[in-house]
């Protein structure tokens, strides 16, 4: 038998994770343990049981889209402020239905005005420095007053409110704002309600800071507009109301886009108890069959330039080529004191006429339209 020898050393315990990490505790536990609290903490470990319930988005984007749908269920919006398109630029308090239909009292380019737009058309009540530059009326249009309701055969107006300036329309831009095109959020306050103002490429939106975000201004390139806004719940508001009585007015309306010319007067029975007045008057249909045309009448002392003593005015309707004879007769206390008096009496007779900004048909249709807006 060979000589006997000692047992080999027993090999070292294999390695393990386990003895590592305990290792590690040994060596650094503090930095194990911030490590396992922030992964525990992540992972939602200390939550409770589940986690809470996640609170309600308070992003930009979030806020404009609840405002959009305070919006889609308004029946109509009141703006007061600014509103630019083209050369037009008012100022002033507009009321504008679910449908486009607008009514307001403004600034219109610097002169004062009332204005109303039903369906496509714009009206507009303002004096005789309005028309004379957005209508080239003649500084002899006498008729128009102090303020006259007339036609404007074209602004862009119109077309910019119905298509942008409607709730649904207002509504679609906040929708359409992205994450990506807010710029900046800024607390502020709106018609004395505290208010986050949202600034876009192009738009500034602000919208109450409550659970219950609405829309308070708006601020836009295009249209140009900066408007304090206020939504209609219920009804049309006063919209409608002012809508019919301005529409029902239109009957004394002219258009300034159809030339009239008086191409002579004569005299009927001039008595004591009025004076009759034949005026041959003619005007452009544009494209229409016929056109209502009223011609005014003023009778002075004397010459053109003396003393008042009378008006009267009556309207017919131009079918053809040719001018048309319309008839009134002034009846005045003043004219009966002076054809009254003794001796030579001379008198003068001035006539203008003007072309009908709306047809009774078209008042009616308007007036039935109404009842859809």
């Amino acid at each position: 038998m060979p000589p006997s020898q000692p047992f080999p050393p027993s090999p070292p315990p294999p390695s393990s994770n386990t003895g590592l990490l305990i290792t590690l505790i040994a060596g650094g536990g503090f930095v194990v343990i911030v490590l396992v609290v922030v992964v525990l903490a992540a992972s939602g470990a200390f939550s409770g049981g589940g986690g809470k319930k996640p609170a309600k988005s308070d992003s930009p984007t979030d806020k404009l889209a609840a405002a959009a749908q305070r919006l889609t269920t308004a029946r109509g919006l009141n703006l007061r402020g600014t509103v630019s398109s083209g050369s037009d630029k008012l100022n002033g308090d507009f009321k504008i239905t679910s449908s486009g239909w607008v009514t307001g009292n403004v600034t219109w380019n610097g002169e004062t005005a009332q204005v109303i737009m039903p369906g496509d058309a714009v009206y507009v009540k303002a004096g005789w420095d309005f028309w004379r530059t957005e209508g080239n009326v003649s500084n002899k249009a006498t008729w128009i007053g102090s303020s006259r309701w007339g036609k404007l055969s074209y602004s862009s107006l119109s077309s910019t409110v119905k298509s942008d300036m409607t709730p649904s329309a207002i509504a679609s831009d906040l929708r359409n704002v992205s994450r990506y095109s807010v710029k900046s959020t800024v607390s502020t306050t709106v018609q004395g309600v505290p208010a986050l103002k949202i600034s876009t490429y192009g738009d500034v939106f602000y919208v109450s800071a409550d659970d219950s975000p609405r829309l308070l201004r708006l601020e836009t390139d295009y249209p140009q507009t900066a408007v304090d806004v206020t939504e209609v719940t219920s009804g049309q508001g006063d919209a409608v109301t002012e809508l019919r009585s301005r529409i029902n007015a239109l009957k004394d309306s002219f258009d300034p886009s159809r030339s009239t010319r008086v191409d002579k007067i004569s005299w009927g029975s001039c008595t004591t108890s009025g004076c009759t007045v034949h005026s041959k008057v003619w005007s452009t249909r544009s494209g229409s069959t016929s056109v209502r045309v009223t011609v005014f009448v003023r009778i002075t002392a004397n010459d053109k330039n003396g003393r008042k003593l009378g008006e009267c005015s009556n309207s017919g309707t131009v079918t053809s080529l040719s001018s048309i004879n319309v008839t009134c007769r002034v009846k005045s206390a003043a004219w009966t004191s002076f054809r009254g008096g003794t001796g030579l009496r001379r008198w003068w007779g001035r006539a203008e006429a003007m072309a009908s900004g709306a047809t009774s048909t078209e008042i009616q249709t308007m007036l039935s339209g109404l009842n859809s807006v």
